[in-house]
């Protein structure tokens, strides 16, 4: 079974200035154990106090962005057909 390694590019705080609420954005690239770039892979980030989840599929480059995540601690998956799912707990978003 193949494994799907995630690289975590950056994390990118942002703040609407308008409504003074802080938001995060969560942005990376997925690849395979061979370091080869994986598009149309399943990404969310679930809050854990809240239940909200964001999800969106990796590009064709396999760069993926969630953004406009309230703060709180997050659970990340990665999901694609043939793969193992890779599931992250403890991210914390501040």
């Amino acid at each position: 079974m193949k494994f799907v390694h995630l690289c975590m590019l950056l994390l990118v705080f942002t703040a609407d200035v308008t409504a003074q609420t802080n938001t995060a954005t969560l942005r990376g690239t997925v690849t395979d154990a061979t370091q080869a770039v994986l598009p149309a892979v399943s990404v969310s980030a679930t809050n854990i106090a809240t239940g909200l989840m964001r999800t969106v599929a990796s590009d064709q480059a396999g760069n993926y962005e969630l953004s406009f995540l309230p703060p709180g601690a997050y659970v990340f998956k990665a999901e694609r057909n043939g793969f193992k799912t890779y599931t992250q707990d403890g991210i914390t978003l501040a």
